[in-house]
């Protein structure tokens, strides 16, 4: 909890992808960063969720959470085990069409990690019922040519329909071109190649 060092937590995936997780160690406004990196964007990056008194989410659909916690980039550094790469991401899951499997995925992270077989169920049950965000759907709807910009249509990138969500009807990473956004889908798994 040391104001001066900020832990950061690095999950690379497909292509270069990275999503990182800063825990912001600032006594008045402390909480948990989520974003999406790529070391050719130049500095942007893609904001997926904020856990804090600000909070902004959800910012993964089950489908790219499963995707991204299944498959690490081990040749970039960071952390690669997917039951830890689970649990890490789970925080940022809103999605109201989960898979009946769902519950039992969580409880095997849960118990992989330490936790006592018999709690683990309820604990994942508790955890998918996800009380920080409104449950949300996911789609491919195109954001308004109105909106302004090159980068009204992405095709391939979920949206969620929730209005609190940094992935509500906008482009995931600003300032990307249209291949890298293309490439990001593919990473996420919500695209075929």
């Amino acid at each position: 909890m040391e104001e001066e060092r900020w832990p950061v937590f690095r999950i690379p995936f497909g292509d270069g992808h990275t999503v990182v997780v800063v825990h912001r160690n600032d006594p008045d406004d402390c909480g948990n960063l989520y974003f999406v990196t790529h070391p050719e964007w130049g500095g942007w990056h893609g904001h997926l969720a904020t856990i804090s008194p600000h909070q902004a989410g959800p910012g993964l659909s089950w489908g790219e959470l499963i995707h991204i916690a299944a498959n690490p980039d081990l040749t970039a550094p960071g952390i690669h085990d997917p039951t830890v790469r689970l649990l890490l991401l789970l925080p940022i899951l809103g999605d109201v069409d989960l898979p009946p499997e769902a519950a039992n995925t969580v409880s095997l992270a849960l118990t992989r990690t330490g936790m006592q077989a018999d709690n683990a169920s309820r604990v994942a049950e508790m955890i998918l019922r996800n009380p920080i965000w409104e449950p949300a759907q996911w789609d491919f709807r195109a954001g308004s040519p109105l909106s302004g910009g090159e980068h009204a249509f992405v095709q391939g990138l979920l949206e969620c329909t929730v209005t609190g969500s940094p992935r509500f009807g906008v482009q995931l990473a600003h300032g990307i071109t249209q291949e890298q956004s293309d490439r990001l889908a593919q990473a996420l798994g919500t695209c075929s190649p």
